[in-house]
């Protein structure tokens, strides 16, 4: 019998198939560029312009001459077939780099491709290898067996050449009739404002009803803007988070959410609630997620009955934006094969047959938004910011070849440079959202429309028309711990509570690392991240008049890790310009709630965003996070809500010391931990899972979500009167006339 497409001796022969490649090299050359392959498959050019979109406010007039996509796949100007296999896999002794990318890049991603091509192809042949003799063993060997592993092989081999045929399709890709264009404008879009109007039309009743007043006594415009963040934490943060926005659907606030924001985990909770089969109802993601997660991502015979179910309508929406992103000139690496798999893992659960093509599109959830009729969900992510590896303009002739050689040689004067920057603690994290409308930075003061990202640009334009990324990738990309720098690893080592004796001595190490002697050596050392985060065409290249100034203006592309690397709260989007948030719901899911040192994550967004916050709620006791004595009442008194008032800077303080835009307005906080709730029978301590845990069984999912819903009710009279005082301030500013 021949299983994930291996011959067998004599099968391969009986079945007429010659050697054929496994579903894990399949993948594995999706995902990596090889050597001893090109394309055989190259993206047709797209149709001429019907439109052109701006990134947020008005459009520009349109081009008389739209731009040709540079759709040239690699280096190559001419493919031939790859032997063996009629489908698209990479070439790439040399990441896909632009003409205009400088030799530093190609050094850095061709060493940073080349270890995780290692890494993860050693670690894929492991799993399926060791996986094959196995269900060898167990599985029928029916005919029927043989043709199912067949039928997932043959949708994986002709992937290539259907992506290329559907690349430029109007049906299927209707945005790539239009150029995109950055806007520069940090105030929120129009969609966006208008997306708001209908939202507080759509709540206004449901407010009412919330906080116990007649309809007739609510005006639109006193409702509190209010936004709820999820933290970062893995499945753990996913199901806790969702226990949450369920408990808010039971008590009627869910339906007035301006705003959904999440980190790291939390981002897969929403990127599983806006989709066909949940609709943007937490009740209906619970229950998804019981049924879903008691599977391991990484489970290979799992993957393969997922597959098997409908190959051709599962294959290509799962795996397909692999190929987009190699046709649009940009390698693939660690990031996105884990991106896809983990995809994979969250439709597993799907009764449909086959996908909805529309689920793969973030743009396309706004059809959730229309109307007001759900919060706008804001997915985050950061970009490492170091100074002495800023990118020089290849137009500043002497300087560009100067900065190059020192980056080339990785000369003494260059790395003194690099370690007193470090010893000063120089480097600092620039956040990024994605929202359904628009993706950017107001610290970058860069914005585009969502369905142009995976574009490449330069001068402030899309310079060729990919479609929409798939979001296979970018829930890989929010997502993506692993490519946090070590320091950021070792942090989470030393704030959690290993229940194993190795657990205990990786975490003695971690903290000894992290010790205030530790050498400068180690510190640089401790700046650098383990694996490279995704590739992605930077928006902002050469977006300002040559000379270019040093930064990140002068590379082709940009690297987005999980926010969870610089804070486990994704307060950031809520301060944009124009959204003016008047109540912030901190939901947290993470390693920290046991340790209650949320407060420095408040401040540390507080500083970095002109807020002062002062605690309005009693200070909690403190005990050792392993305490298990001492009653639950005692250890967690005051800790399951707390509450703090943020006061915005003046308005001639409200530019940040990276030239951020800081707040606008003041705020109040309320930030609820996922804490042991003494009323829950039978008793779940939610701290006994790591956010390393991938699999839930059905119970362990329901304890999970259970808990956090429990915390929820037992402070709901807080929470409702502490938002029923907002929008009593609001009214009875609006009757005063301010």
């Amino acid at each position: 019998m021949t299983l994930l497409g291996t011959d067998s001796a004599g099968h391969g022969k009986e079945l007429g198939i010659s050697r054929r490649r496994t579903v894990a090299e399949h993948i594995s050359h999706l995902a990596f560029d090889d050597d001893d392959d090109v394309d055989n498959a190259q993206a047709p050019p797209p149709p001429p312009s019907r439109g052109v979109i701006g990134g947020g406010g008005a459009a520009p007039p349109p081009s008389a001459q739209p731009p040709q996509p540079t759709f040239v796949l690699a280096s190559e100007q001419t493919t031939r077939s790859a032997p063996g296999s009629g489908f698209l896999h990479p070439s790439s002794s040399t990441p896909s780099l632009s003409k205009d990318s400088d030799s530093a890049s190609i050094k850095s991603s061709k060493s940073a491709l080349e270890h995780d091509k290692a890494f993860v192809s050693r670690s894929l042949n492991k799993i399926f290898n060791a996986s094959r003799s196995a269900l060898e063993k167990i599985m029928p060997k029916t005919t029927a067996s043989v043709s199912e592993q067949l039928e997932v092989l043959a949708a994986f081999e002709v992937l290539g050449p259907e992506m290329a045929k559907r690349y430029s399709d109007l049906n299927v890709n209707p945005e790539v009739a239009n150029e995109a264009f950055v806007s520069q404008d940090n105030t929120i879009a129009e969609e966006e404002i208008l997306f708001r109007r209908d939202r507080l039309r759509y709540c206004r009743a449901s407010f009412a009803k919330y906080i116990g007043v007649p309809v007739e006594e609510v005006h639109e415009e006193d409702i509190p803007i209010i936004g709820v963040s999820g933290s970062g934490g893995g499945f753990k943060a996913m199901i806790g988070t969702t226990g949450y926005l369920v408990a808010m659907e039971k008590e009627g606030l869910y339906d007035s959410v301006m705003y959904l924001s999440g980190v790291s985990g939390s981002c897969w909770t929403l990127s599983n609630l806006y989709r066909s089969a949940v609709a943007a109802s937490p009740t209906k993601l619970a229950a998804y997620f019981i049924k879903t997660l008691p599977n391991h991502p990484a489970d290979p015979s799992h993957l393969q009955a997922n597959l098997a179910k409908s190959p051709l309508g599962r294959v290509p929406p799962l795996f397909g934006g692999l190929v987009d992103k190699r046709l649009g000139g940009l390698p693939r690496g660690v990031v996105d094969m884990y991106a896809v798999l983990m995809m994979a893992h969250f439709f597993s659960g799907e009764d449909r047959e086959d996908f909805d093509p529309s689920d793969f599109k973030w743009s396309v959830q706004k059809r959730f938004m229309e109307g007001g009729r759900a919060p706008m969900p804001i997915l985050t992510c950061i970009r490492h910011e170091r100074p002495w590896y800023a990118r020089v303009d290849k137009d500043a002739p002497e300087e560009y070849k100067r900065q190059q050689k020192s980056y080339e040689d990785n000369d003494e004067t260059d790395m003194d440079k690099k370690q007193a920057a470090v010893e000063k603690n120089e480097a600092w994290w620039q956040w990024f959202e994605l929202s359904p409308i628009q993706f950017g930075s107001d610290e970058q003061k860069i914005w585009i429309p969502t369905w142009s990202f995976g574009r490449k640009f330069e001068a402030g334009k899309s310079s060729n028309r990919c479609p929409e990324q798939s979001f296979s990738l970018q829930v890989g990309m929010v997502g993506s711990a692993m490519t946090a720098p070590f320091q950021t690893s070792l942090e989470t080592l030393e704030r959690s509570d290993p229940k194993s004796s190795i657990g205990k001595k990786i975490k003695d190490h971690a903290v000894k690392l992290l010790a205030p002697g530790t050498s400068l050596d180690i510190k640089a050392l401790l700046a650098n991240h383990p694996f490279h985060s995704a590739y992605n065409w930077n928006p902002m290249y050469r977006i300002l008049p040559s000379p270019q100034p040093p930064g990140l203006v002068n590379s082709p592309r940009i690297q987005l890790v999980d926010a969870g690397a610089d804070n486990n709260q994704p307060l950031y989007p809520f301060a944009r310009p124009g959204r003016k948030v008047d109540i912030m719901i901190v939901l947290d899911s993470s390693e920290d709630v046991e340790r209650n040192i949320v407060t420095p994550d408040i401040e540390k967004f507080g500083k970095r965003k002109g807020y002062t916050f002062t605690r309005v709620t009693p200070t909690p006791p403190t005990f050792p996070p392993d305490d298990k004595t001492t009653p639950l009442a005692v250890r967690y008194k005051d800790r399951y809500c707390q509450i703090f008032e943020g006061k915005a800077n003046p308005p001639d303080a409200r530019v940040g010391v990276h030239g951020e835009p800081l707040a606008e307005a003041d705020t109040t906080l309320i930030y609820i931990p996922t804490l042991t709730c003494d009323a829950q029978t039978p008793a779940f301590c939610p701290s006994d899972f790591s956010f390393a845990k991938l699999s839930y069984t059905p119970q362990e999912s329901v304890g999970l979500l259970s808990c956090a819903e429990l915390n929820w009710m037992r402070e709901k009279e807080l929470i409702r009167a502490t938002i029923k005082k907002c929008w009593e301030k609001k009214r009875d500013a609006r009757k005063r006339g301010f």
